[in-house]
This record gives C-alpha cells, sequence and structure tokens, in this order.
C-alpha cells in the first residue's frame, strides 16, 4: 500500500494510538498542544499514512528566531520526540518530505530528538553535545539506598535530621513551585517557562504530572521543588530547583532520593534524571546518583548550505547576556521570558 505523508490537524485520537504502541509521552498529541498552548510554539503535525491507517507521525515546532535563526525542532523542552513510526519504511517515507519542508517554511535547520535513531536518519547530520542519564530502578527504596555512594547517603541525612517535610501534589502546589523555578533560572542566567504550561501539563496529564515540594522547618519554608513526569514505566524530572541560601542544607538531595523513593512506590522500573552537557555541574550532579550516560544523538535536516546550529544557551557568545539577565528583578525576568522563550529551542 502506497504511504502518503501530509499535514495533519484534527485526528489526535489516531494519532495517540500509535504513540501508546511505539511512542512516549513527549511524542503525543497533548504534550505538543502543551507547548503551544503553554509557551506559544507553532505546531506542525506531519503523518504517513496508507489505508490501514497511520504509519509514523512527528510533531514539530516551528520557530523564526531574531537570535538563532528559523528553524524547527522535534520538540522543545524534550529529549527523545523525534519520529514515532511502525516500521521504518513509514519513517523513511516522513524523512523524505522534510527537504521539501524546509524550503516551504523557509527554514534553515531542522532537529530531531530521536533517542533511537531509526535507520533513515542514519545518513542525516548529528549532534551528540548533550545526554542524558538514567538509573535502573529496584523493587524497593532499601535496596537503592544501599546502592547509593556513601556520600550521597550523608547528603540525603542533612535533610533527614533537619526534619526537613516532602510532600507532592499538582495544581495546589504550581505558584509555590513557580516562584522557586523561576528565580532559580534567573540566578542561572535563563529565561523560564511560562506557569501557564506547567499549568497545562498538569492538567493534560494528570496523575502522570506531579509537583514535589521540601519544606524547612519550623515555618514550613519552601527551599526545593521538582516537576515530573511519568511515561509508563519511566519517570522523568525535566524540572528541578532550589533556593541558593539554603543549598548547604542540601535539599536537593533530599527532594531528588524522595522523588526516587515515590517512582519506585509508583512501579517504575527506570528514573530519567534528564539532560545535561557533559561535565557540567548538573551532569555530576545526576551522575552521583549511579545514572548510566546516554548519548543524545540529535539529527538534523539541513537547507542547503547551512550547518548544525549552535542554539546551546550556554554557549560562550552569550556570556554578557546571561551575566545582565542574571541582574534582573525576578518578576521582570518572568515578564520577558513570557515573550522571548517561544523563539529559543
Amino acid at each position: 500500500m502506497r504511504l502518503r505523508v501530509a499535514p495533519i490537524k484534527n485526528d489526535a485520537q489516531q494519532w495517540d494510538e500509535l504513540v501508546a504502541r511505539r511512542g512516549c509521552l513527549y511524542q503525543s498529541w497533548g504534550f505538543s498542544e502543551c507547548l503551544a498552548e503553554g509557551i506559544g510554539y507553532r505546531i506542525l503535525r506531519l503523518a504517513a499514512t496508507d489505508d490501514a491507517g497511520l504509519r509514523a507521525c512527528l510533531s514539530l515546532a516551528l520557530v523564526k528566531s531574531p537570535l538563532f535563526g528559523r528553524f524547527a525542532v522535534s520538540l522543545p523542552v524534550s529529549d527523545h520526540a523525534g519520529v514515532c513510526y511502525e516500521d521504518e519504511t513509514a519513517a523513511a517515507a516522513l524523512l523524505n518530505e522534510l527537504p521539501k519542508l524546509l524550503r516551504e517554511e523557509g527554514l534553515d535547520s531542522l532537529e530531531l530528538r530521536q533517542l533511537i535513531p531509526a535507520r533513515p536518519l542514519a545518513e542525516l547530520p548529528r549532534s551528540e553535545h548533550k545526554l542524558t542519564l538514567e538509573l535502573a530502578l529496584p523493587e524497593n527504596p532499601e535496596l537503592l539506598w544501599k546502592d547509593l555512594k556513601a556520600k550521597v547517603r550523608n547528603l540525603v541525612r542533612k535533610g533527614q535530621k533537619l526534619e526537613m517535610d516532602y510532600r507532592q501534589g499538582a495544581e495546589e502546589l504550581l505558584e509555590i513551585f513557580y516562584a522557586i523555578y523561576a528565580r532559580n533560572l534567573r540566578d542561572l542566567g535563563t529565561p523560564c517557562y511560562p506557569k501557564r504550561f506547567f499549568a497545562a501539563l498538569l492538567r493534560r496529564f494528570p496523575g502522570k504530572a506531579a509537583i514535589h515540594l521540601v519544606t524547612l522547618p519550623p515555618e514550613d519554608l519552601p527551599i526545593a521543588v521538582g516537576f515530573t513526569l511519568q511515561d509508563r514505566d519511566r519517570q522523568q524530572i525535566p524540572f528541578a530547583a532550589s533556593l541558593t541560601e539554603y543549598r548547604r542544607h542540601a535539599p536537593n538531595m533530599f527532594l531528588y532520593w524522595k522523588i526516587l523513593e515515590d517512582a519506585i512506590a509508583r512501579g517504575c522500573t527506570l528514573f530519567d534524571f534528564g539532560r545535561s552537557t557533559r561535565d557540567s555541574g548538573t551532569h555530576r550532579f545526576k551522575k552521583q546518583w549511579g545514572a548510566t550516560e546516554l548519548p543524545l544523538p540529535w539529527a538534523y535536516q539541513l537547507a542547503a548550505g547551512a550547518e548544525i546550529p549552535d542554539t546551546r544557551v550556554d554557549s560562550p557568545r552569550y556570556r554578557l547576556a546571561i551575566q545582565a539577565w542574571k541582574k534582573l528583578p525576578v518578576g521582570l525576568s518572568v515578564w520577558m521570558s513570557e515573550r522571548i522563550v517561544r523563539f529559543l529551542p
């Protein structure tokens, strides 16, 4: 049967049925809706179909940025939301349409965040400047505790000795989560995602999206937060933050331990710490938990004469902008972020 490739606008059910069989949460129809509603990305969905139905699909965020140029990403925020496909013939049919898409949209590049590259991607240029870290979870927290290094256990015990409180929730914790998250991103010199994006995730993925909070007695002061997404037996933590002035108490270590306990209680067998730049502070933090490194081999479809873009916000070329951002009042950084973050990959 001949495969047909075209944009698709209103078949969420068939799309998600394919993703349920072959893909991940980041490839779902609902996640790209969150990107559109919560951040403002323009989303284009491509589908390869035959008489039997949907065979391959790909969500793209189209960006025309004054800073990074004209490009598409599948998908921002995610680590692995490339082509979802039944077989490599269907994947190839969809990928063969990408050069045409670049011409029609006037794009310089298209970034496919494919965790495990399909064979049709083999000839495309790739970048592995990012990696993710994954931890296989045992059947109970006691086994995980025994596997941790003594230094890690001691840092977790700091929170226990201080009688830090941990709880998880959803919309009722959003304001607290966002206050710490936005301040932490300002301190790092990085724009933050709008609060409405996190609200959209919580609304569209009830039971899968959760906010985690650590507070310090006796005032029950919020000092560390995390935002997790559960995808089948995989727990992921794409967002975490803590207040700088309390880091001597290692609240992030206590937070992650409680989140790992929760993941095991949920029946998860894998914990995904999320992407990092090799040898960065976040990379070292995640690796100390015994996580295994996994390169992220993102592939690129490039326009004629174009090169793989340098869209890293930690690139040396943005050093002055990062330093200036760190000096902004938090409220102003949030206001500015809401207006520019949709132009970032």
